[in-house]
Protein backbone atom coordinates (compact mmCIF):
# COMPACT_ATOMS: atom_id res chain seq x y z
CA UNK A 1 0.00 0.00 0.00
CA UNK A 2 1.34 3.65 -1.18
CA UNK A 3 2.46 5.47 1.65
CA UNK A 4 0.50 8.45 2.74
CA UNK A 5 1.99 12.23 3.00
CA UNK A 6 1.95 12.31 6.37
CA UNK A 7 3.90 8.87 6.55
CA UNK A 8 6.46 10.09 4.14
CA UNK A 9 6.67 13.85 5.45
CA UNK A 10 5.87 13.83 9.32
CA UNK A 11 7.35 10.64 10.25
CA UNK A 12 10.38 11.43 8.39
CA UNK A 13 11.04 14.33 9.71
CA UNK A 14 10.72 13.41 12.91
CA UNK A 15 13.17 10.69 12.67
CA UNK A 16 15.69 13.56 11.61
CA UNK A 17 14.98 15.73 14.20
CA UNK A 18 15.35 12.95 16.40
CA UNK A 19 19.03 10.91 15.03
CA UNK A 20 20.09 13.59 12.28
CA UNK A 21 19.69 11.04 9.60
CA UNK A 22 18.97 7.61 9.25
CA UNK A 23 16.29 7.54 5.99
CA UNK A 24 12.76 6.29 4.93
CA UNK A 25 11.75 3.52 7.24
CA UNK A 26 9.90 0.60 6.56
CA UNK A 27 7.10 2.75 5.66
CA UNK A 28 8.82 4.22 3.03
CA UNK A 29 10.21 1.62 0.17
CA UNK A 30 10.19 4.19 -2.79
CA UNK A 31 13.11 5.95 -0.51
CA UNK A 32 15.14 3.11 0.46
CA UNK A 33 17.67 3.26 -1.68
CA UNK A 34 18.04 7.06 -1.89
CA UNK A 35 18.08 7.25 2.50
CA UNK A 36 20.94 4.54 2.02
CA UNK A 37 22.87 6.06 -0.45
CA UNK A 38 22.16 9.29 1.26
CA UNK A 39 23.56 7.42 4.80
CA UNK A 40 26.62 6.48 2.85
CA UNK A 41 27.24 9.67 1.38
CA UNK A 42 27.10 11.39 4.57
CA UNK A 43 29.65 9.02 6.08
CA UNK A 44 31.88 10.03 3.30
CA UNK A 45 31.55 13.47 3.68
CA UNK A 46 31.86 13.22 7.27
CA UNK A 47 34.79 11.07 7.23
CA UNK A 48 36.61 13.27 4.19
CA UNK A 49 35.55 16.95 5.19
CA UNK A 50 38.43 19.06 5.84
CA UNK A 51 35.95 22.12 7.45
CA UNK A 52 32.29 22.57 8.64
CA UNK A 53 31.72 24.12 5.59
CA UNK A 54 27.73 23.35 4.56
CA UNK A 55 28.32 23.56 0.40
CA UNK A 56 31.41 21.21 0.77
CA UNK A 57 29.52 18.45 2.18
CA UNK A 58 26.68 19.25 0.09
CA UNK A 59 29.46 18.53 -3.34
CA UNK A 60 30.39 14.89 -1.17
CA UNK A 61 26.72 14.13 -0.99
CA UNK A 62 25.86 14.81 -4.56
CA UNK A 63 29.15 13.06 -5.65
CA UNK A 64 28.15 9.82 -3.73
CA UNK A 65 24.36 10.22 -5.48
CA UNK A 66 25.15 10.51 -8.54
CA UNK A 67 24.79 6.94 -9.41
CA UNK A 68 21.89 5.79 -7.22
CA UNK A 69 19.60 8.98 -6.91
CA UNK A 70 16.66 9.16 -9.31
CA UNK A 71 16.96 12.96 -9.32
CA UNK A 72 19.93 13.18 -10.57
CA UNK A 73 19.63 10.61 -13.40
CA UNK A 74 17.79 13.96 -15.20
CA UNK A 75 21.10 15.43 -17.05
CA UNK A 76 19.21 17.23 -19.67
CA UNK A 77 15.48 18.78 -19.90
CA UNK A 78 13.67 19.80 -23.35
CA UNK A 79 10.72 19.99 -25.90
CA UNK A 80 8.60 18.06 -23.03
CA UNK A 81 11.17 15.45 -23.01
CA UNK A 82 13.48 14.09 -20.00
CA UNK A 83 16.60 13.18 -20.38
CA UNK A 84 19.93 10.83 -19.13
CA UNK A 85 23.59 11.90 -19.43
CA UNK A 86 23.48 9.51 -22.21
CA UNK A 87 20.88 11.87 -23.78
CA UNK A 88 18.11 8.39 -23.38
CA UNK A 89 14.58 9.59 -22.73
CA UNK A 90 13.59 8.95 -19.35
CA UNK A 91 10.11 8.01 -18.97
CA UNK A 92 8.21 10.53 -16.81
CA UNK A 93 5.96 8.04 -15.07
CA UNK A 94 4.13 9.30 -11.67
CA UNK A 95 6.51 6.36 -10.30
CA UNK A 96 9.39 8.35 -11.59
CA UNK A 97 8.44 11.84 -10.60
CA UNK A 98 7.43 9.84 -7.18
CA UNK A 99 11.03 8.76 -7.10
CA UNK A 100 12.31 11.97 -7.78
CA UNK A 101 10.44 14.18 -5.15
CA UNK A 102 11.67 11.34 -2.32
CA UNK A 103 15.46 11.35 -3.17
CA UNK A 104 15.18 15.51 -2.93
CA UNK A 105 13.47 15.03 0.40
CA UNK A 106 15.99 13.30 1.56
CA UNK A 107 18.94 15.67 0.34
CA UNK A 108 17.40 18.39 2.04
CA UNK A 109 16.69 16.36 5.20
CA UNK A 110 20.18 15.46 5.26
CA UNK A 111 21.47 18.73 4.56
CA UNK A 112 19.62 20.61 6.86
CA UNK A 113 19.43 17.82 9.58
CA UNK A 114 16.03 18.40 9.92
CA UNK A 115 16.38 21.97 11.07
CA UNK A 116 13.58 24.21 8.95
CA UNK A 117 12.31 27.43 9.01
CA UNK A 118 9.46 28.26 11.03
CA UNK A 119 6.89 28.54 7.75
CA UNK A 120 8.17 25.45 6.35
CA UNK A 121 7.12 23.20 9.16
CA UNK A 122 3.69 25.23 8.76
CA UNK A 123 3.55 24.04 5.52
CA UNK A 124 4.44 20.67 6.35
CA UNK A 125 1.92 20.37 9.14
CA UNK A 126 -0.63 21.53 6.77
CA UNK A 127 0.32 19.22 3.91
CA UNK A 128 0.28 16.44 6.14
CA UNK A 129 -3.65 17.15 7.29
CA UNK A 130 -4.72 18.06 3.92
CA UNK A 131 -3.35 14.93 3.06
CA UNK A 132 -5.06 12.96 6.00
CA UNK A 133 -8.41 14.52 5.05
CA UNK A 134 -8.83 11.91 2.23
CA UNK A 135 -9.64 14.80 0.23
CA UNK A 136 -6.87 14.33 -2.49
CA UNK A 137 -6.59 12.04 -5.50
CA UNK A 138 -3.26 10.40 -6.74
CA UNK A 139 -2.33 13.28 -8.92
CA UNK A 140 -2.82 15.72 -6.69
CA UNK A 141 -0.90 14.43 -3.81
CA UNK A 142 2.23 14.40 -5.82
CA UNK A 143 1.75 18.09 -6.80
CA UNK A 144 1.31 19.01 -3.02
CA UNK A 145 4.34 16.68 -2.61
CA UNK A 146 6.66 18.31 -5.15
CA UNK A 147 5.66 21.56 -3.53
CA UNK A 148 6.72 20.99 -0.08
CA UNK A 149 9.84 18.99 -0.76
CA UNK A 150 10.80 22.28 -3.08
CA UNK A 151 10.13 24.29 0.16
CA UNK A 152 12.21 22.06 2.04
CA UNK A 153 14.83 22.37 -0.84
CA UNK A 154 15.08 25.97 -0.30
CA UNK A 155 16.19 25.76 3.01
CA UNK A 156 19.42 23.69 2.34
CA UNK A 157 22.46 24.85 1.04
CA UNK A 158 22.82 27.07 -2.50
CA UNK A 159 24.69 24.79 -4.09
CA UNK A 160 22.61 22.18 -3.12
CA UNK A 161 19.26 24.01 -4.53
CA UNK A 162 21.36 25.16 -7.57
CA UNK A 163 21.80 21.11 -8.38
CA UNK A 164 18.24 19.55 -7.43
CA UNK A 165 15.92 22.15 -7.76
CA UNK A 166 15.84 22.35 -11.66
CA UNK A 167 15.89 18.60 -12.15
CA UNK A 168 12.73 18.54 -9.11
CA UNK A 169 10.89 20.92 -10.73
CA UNK A 170 11.35 19.00 -14.20
CA UNK A 171 9.58 16.02 -12.81
CA UNK A 172 6.78 18.29 -11.21
CA UNK A 173 6.08 19.79 -14.34
CA UNK A 174 5.97 16.40 -16.15
CA UNK A 175 2.72 15.60 -14.24
CA UNK A 176 0.18 17.21 -16.45
CA UNK A 177 1.19 14.67 -19.22
CA UNK A 178 1.03 11.77 -16.82
CA UNK A 179 -2.48 12.57 -15.56
CA UNK A 180 -5.28 13.49 -17.50
CA UNK A 181 -2.95 15.13 -20.47
CA UNK A 182 -4.23 18.27 -22.17
CA UNK A 183 -6.91 18.83 -19.29
CA UNK A 184 -4.83 18.61 -16.05
CA UNK A 185 -6.22 20.73 -12.91
CA UNK A 186 -4.79 20.71 -9.47
CA UNK A 187 -7.52 20.81 -6.92
CA UNK A 188 -8.80 23.82 -4.81
CA UNK A 189 -7.37 22.92 -1.83
CA UNK A 190 -3.95 22.03 -3.12
CA UNK A 191 -3.98 25.23 -4.71
CA UNK A 192 -4.74 27.33 -1.98
CA UNK A 193 -2.31 25.57 0.13
CA UNK A 194 0.70 25.97 -2.35
CA UNK A 195 -0.39 29.90 -3.06
CA UNK A 196 -0.46 30.91 0.71
CA UNK A 197 2.96 29.21 0.99
CA UNK A 198 4.16 30.61 -2.25
CA UNK A 199 5.24 27.94 -4.16
CA UNK A 200 2.70 28.79 -7.32
CA UNK A 201 4.21 32.71 -6.67
CA UNK A 202 6.54 32.16 -9.27
CA UNK A 203 8.44 36.03 -8.61
CA UNK A 204 8.60 34.75 -4.96
CA UNK A 205 9.77 31.21 -4.58
CA UNK A 206 12.35 31.09 -7.40
CA UNK A 207 15.97 33.24 -6.34
CA UNK A 208 15.98 36.43 -8.11
CA UNK A 209 19.27 35.63 -9.86
CA UNK A 210 17.47 31.89 -10.93
CA UNK A 211 13.87 33.68 -12.45
CA UNK A 212 13.76 34.76 -16.03
CA UNK A 213 13.64 38.54 -15.38
CA UNK A 214 16.89 38.63 -14.06
CA UNK A 215 18.47 36.16 -17.05
CA UNK A 216 16.72 38.69 -19.07
CA UNK A 217 18.16 41.96 -17.11
CA UNK A 218 21.71 40.96 -16.97
CA UNK A 219 21.62 40.42 -20.90
CA UNK A 220 20.47 44.00 -20.85
CA UNK A 221 17.02 43.53 -22.05
CA UNK A 222 14.34 45.38 -20.87
CA UNK A 223 12.11 43.92 -18.63
CA UNK A 224 8.03 44.42 -19.51
CA UNK A 225 5.36 45.58 -17.14
CA UNK A 226 2.05 43.87 -16.79
CA UNK A 227 0.34 44.25 -19.95
CA UNK A 228 -3.29 45.55 -20.53
CA UNK A 229 -5.06 47.69 -23.00
CA UNK A 230 -5.51 50.38 -20.89
CA UNK A 231 -4.31 51.56 -17.23
CA UNK A 232 -0.48 50.63 -18.29
CA UNK A 233 2.62 52.09 -19.59
CA UNK A 234 2.04 50.15 -22.64
CA UNK A 235 1.50 52.41 -26.01
CA UNK A 236 -1.29 51.28 -28.89
CA UNK A 237 0.47 51.79 -31.86
CA UNK A 238 -2.84 50.80 -34.40
CA UNK A 239 -3.56 47.75 -35.75
CA UNK A 240 -1.00 45.48 -38.77
CA UNK A 241 -2.04 46.01 -42.21
CA UNK A 242 -0.28 43.47 -43.53
CA UNK A 243 -0.86 40.23 -40.93
CA UNK A 244 1.34 37.21 -41.82
CA UNK A 245 -0.16 36.09 -38.27
CA UNK A 246 -3.77 35.46 -38.92
CA UNK A 247 -5.13 34.10 -42.15
CA UNK A 248 -8.54 33.90 -41.05
CA UNK A 249 -9.12 37.69 -41.29
CA UNK A 250 -8.21 38.56 -37.67
CA UNK A 251 -6.75 41.37 -36.71
CA UNK A 252 -3.58 42.48 -34.45
CA UNK A 253 -2.31 45.60 -32.76
CA UNK A 254 0.92 46.43 -31.95
CA UNK A 255 1.92 47.76 -28.69
CA UNK A 256 4.92 49.04 -27.86
CA UNK A 257 6.73 50.01 -24.04
CA UNK A 258 10.56 51.45 -24.05
CA UNK A 259 12.53 51.15 -20.41
CA UNK A 260 14.14 55.03 -20.30
CA UNK A 261 17.66 53.26 -19.45
CA UNK A 262 17.86 50.71 -21.82
CA UNK A 263 18.40 50.60 -25.72
CA UNK A 264 15.82 48.37 -27.35
CA UNK A 265 11.83 47.77 -26.88
CA UNK A 266 9.12 45.61 -25.84
CA UNK A 267 6.28 44.60 -28.60
CA UNK A 268 2.84 42.81 -27.80
CA UNK A 269 1.15 41.89 -30.01
CA UNK A 270 -2.26 40.86 -28.66
CA UNK A 271 -4.52 38.84 -31.73
CA UNK A 272 -8.31 38.65 -31.48
CA UNK A 273 -9.05 35.95 -32.72
CA UNK A 274 -8.20 33.16 -30.54
CA UNK A 275 -7.03 35.61 -27.50
CA UNK A 276 -3.20 34.70 -28.16
CA UNK A 277 -1.28 37.30 -26.79
CA UNK A 278 3.41 37.52 -27.52
CA UNK A 279 4.87 39.93 -25.93
CA UNK A 280 9.04 39.99 -26.87
CA UNK A 281 11.42 42.39 -25.70
CA UNK A 282 14.95 42.71 -27.53
CA UNK A 283 17.89 44.29 -26.31
CA UNK A 284 19.77 47.02 -29.10
CA UNK A 285 22.96 46.99 -26.97
CA UNK A 286 23.66 43.49 -26.63
CA UNK A 287 21.06 41.94 -29.04
CA UNK A 288 19.56 39.77 -26.39
CA UNK A 289 15.56 39.34 -26.53
CA UNK A 290 13.39 37.61 -24.33
CA UNK A 291 9.71 35.90 -25.24
CA UNK A 292 6.46 35.75 -23.06
CA UNK A 293 3.04 34.08 -24.13
CA UNK A 294 -0.47 34.70 -22.17
CA UNK A 295 -0.51 31.35 -20.88
CA UNK A 296 -0.64 31.39 -16.77
CA UNK A 297 3.13 29.64 -15.90
CA UNK A 298 1.37 27.58 -12.66
CA UNK A 299 -1.96 25.82 -14.25
CA UNK A 300 -0.66 26.08 -17.94
CA UNK A 301 -3.99 27.49 -18.82
CA UNK A 302 -4.40 30.49 -21.62
CA UNK A 303 -5.07 33.78 -20.28
CA UNK A 304 -7.63 36.13 -21.86
CA UNK A 305 -5.98 39.47 -22.40
CA UNK A 306 -9.42 41.59 -23.29
CA UNK A 307 -10.25 40.74 -20.48
CA UNK A 308 -7.77 40.50 -17.55
CA UNK A 309 -3.81 41.98 -16.78
CA UNK A 310 -1.25 39.85 -18.36
CA UNK A 311 1.28 39.64 -15.27
CA UNK A 312 4.80 39.02 -16.59
CA UNK A 313 5.99 37.30 -13.73
CA UNK A 314 3.21 34.18 -13.76
CA UNK A 315 3.29 33.97 -17.67
CA UNK A 316 5.65 31.36 -19.36
CA UNK A 317 8.74 32.64 -20.91
CA UNK A 318 11.30 31.35 -22.90
CA UNK A 319 12.25 29.12 -20.03
CA UNK A 320 9.52 26.91 -19.93
CA UNK A 321 7.65 27.67 -23.38
CA UNK A 322 6.16 24.20 -25.07
CA UNK A 323 6.66 25.82 -28.13
CA UNK A 324 10.12 26.89 -29.68
CA UNK A 325 9.81 30.74 -31.11
CA UNK A 326 13.19 30.55 -32.72
CA UNK A 327 11.58 28.05 -35.48
CA UNK A 328 10.09 31.68 -36.66
CA UNK A 329 12.41 34.22 -35.64
CA UNK A 330 15.35 34.08 -37.24
CA UNK A 331 18.13 36.89 -38.49
CA UNK A 332 19.08 39.81 -37.32
CA UNK A 333 16.04 40.86 -35.70
CA UNK A 334 14.13 39.69 -33.46
CA UNK A 335 10.67 41.38 -35.05
CA UNK A 336 9.06 39.49 -37.54
CA UNK A 337 8.76 43.32 -39.57
CA UNK A 338 6.94 44.39 -42.48
CA UNK A 339 8.85 47.27 -43.20
CA UNK A 340 6.52 48.97 -45.38
CA UNK A 341 3.22 48.54 -42.72
CA UNK A 342 2.51 52.17 -41.92
CA UNK A 343 2.17 50.67 -38.21
CA UNK A 344 5.66 49.18 -37.79
CA UNK A 345 7.02 52.22 -39.52
CA UNK A 346 5.56 54.26 -36.60
CA UNK A 347 8.24 52.38 -34.79
CA UNK A 348 10.91 51.93 -37.37
CA UNK A 349 10.73 55.35 -38.62
CA UNK A 350 9.45 57.37 -35.63
CA UNK A 351 8.48 60.80 -35.97
CA UNK A 352 10.20 63.28 -33.61
CA UNK A 353 8.38 63.10 -29.89
CA UNK A 354 6.28 59.91 -30.59
CA UNK A 355 8.55 57.37 -28.90
CA UNK A 356 11.42 57.63 -25.81
CA UNK A 357 14.71 58.34 -26.68
CA UNK A 358 15.46 54.76 -26.09
CA UNK A 359 13.22 53.10 -28.41
CA UNK A 360 14.71 51.70 -31.16
CA UNK A 361 13.73 48.10 -32.79
CA UNK A 362 17.30 47.58 -34.14
CA UNK A 363 20.00 45.05 -33.27
CA UNK A 364 23.09 47.72 -32.69
CA UNK A 365 25.60 45.48 -31.42
CA UNK A 366 25.82 41.30 -29.96
CA UNK A 367 27.91 38.82 -29.85
CA UNK A 368 26.53 37.18 -32.95
CA UNK A 369 27.80 38.92 -36.28
CA UNK A 370 27.39 36.07 -38.62
CA UNK A 371 26.82 37.43 -42.15
CA UNK A 372 28.53 40.92 -41.36
CA UNK A 373 25.75 42.13 -38.82
CA UNK A 374 25.03 41.94 -35.49
CA UNK A 375 22.26 39.20 -35.42
CA UNK A 376 19.90 39.06 -32.22
CA UNK A 377 20.31 36.15 -29.45
CA UNK A 378 17.41 34.55 -27.37
CA UNK A 379 17.45 34.32 -23.85
CA UNK A 380 16.11 30.82 -22.67
CA UNK A 381 16.68 28.77 -19.65
CA UNK A 382 19.70 28.92 -16.59
CA UNK A 383 20.86 25.92 -18.53
CA UNK A 384 19.95 26.75 -21.68
CA UNK A 385 17.14 25.24 -23.63
CA UNK A 386 17.74 22.35 -26.39
CA UNK A 387 17.00 23.74 -30.61
CA UNK A 388 16.24 27.30 -29.14
CA UNK A 389 18.44 29.21 -31.10
CA UNK A 390 18.78 32.06 -33.85
CA UNK A 391 20.12 29.31 -36.44
CA UNK A 392 21.95 31.38 -38.79
CA UNK A 393 20.97 30.84 -42.95
CA UNK A 394 23.76 31.92 -45.53
CA UNK A 395 20.96 32.52 -48.33
CA UNK A 396 21.14 35.45 -50.13
CA UNK A 397 17.36 35.32 -51.11
CA UNK A 398 16.29 36.41 -47.59
CA UNK A 399 18.91 39.19 -46.85
CA UNK A 400 17.14 42.25 -47.22
CA UNK A 401 14.15 40.82 -44.38
CA UNK A 402 14.53 38.02 -41.77
CA UNK A 403 17.06 34.64 -42.56
CA UNK A 404 14.49 31.53 -43.26
CA UNK A 405 13.03 30.01 -40.78
CA UNK A 406 13.14 26.19 -39.90
CA UNK A 407 11.97 23.69 -42.72
CA UNK A 408 8.98 22.73 -40.27
CA UNK A 409 8.01 26.51 -40.06
CA UNK A 410 8.39 26.74 -43.84
CA UNK A 411 5.83 23.94 -44.11
CA UNK A 412 3.40 26.23 -42.62
CA UNK A 413 3.31 28.61 -45.75
CA UNK A 414 3.64 31.89 -44.46
CA UNK A 415 3.05 34.56 -46.95
CA UNK A 416 5.75 36.91 -47.98
CA UNK A 417 5.54 40.42 -45.72
CA UNK A 418 4.85 42.54 -48.66
CA UNK A 419 5.49 44.41 -50.60
CA UNK A 420 9.62 44.89 -50.17
CA UNK A 421 10.10 41.03 -48.70
CA UNK A 422 7.50 40.16 -51.17
CA UNK A 423 9.72 41.41 -54.39
CA UNK A 424 12.90 39.36 -53.20
CA UNK A 425 14.36 36.71 -55.55
CA UNK A 426 12.52 33.34 -54.06
CA UNK A 427 10.38 35.61 -51.65
CA UNK A 428 10.72 35.37 -47.52
CA UNK A 429 8.28 33.89 -45.30
CA UNK A 430 9.78 35.28 -42.09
Amino acid sequence: MRPTLPTLLAALLAASLAACGGGGGDADPHAQATATATATATATATATATTDNEAARSEQIAAVLVETDPAMRIAHAGHGKIYDAKMQPIEASAKFIEQVQLSVRDVALKATAGQFDEETLTFMKMADELAASGKLGEADRLVLQGGVVWKMLRGADPKLFERYEWRLEVANQHLQDVFKPGSFQISPYVMELLRKFEYLDLWRRVPWFYSYAKRCDSNGVPVPPDFATSGTAWVNRGPLHHNILDGSGGTADVYSWSDPKKRGVCIALPRNSGALAGIICQSASTGAACFWDNIDAATNTRLDWRTQTLRINELKNGSNLAENCTGCHRGNNVFQLAPDDSTWAKLLRPLAGTVGATLTLRVETSSDNRGGRPRYYPVTGLFGRAGWENVYNSSSTCNSCHERPAAAVEAMNLPPMPPACASLVGGCGS
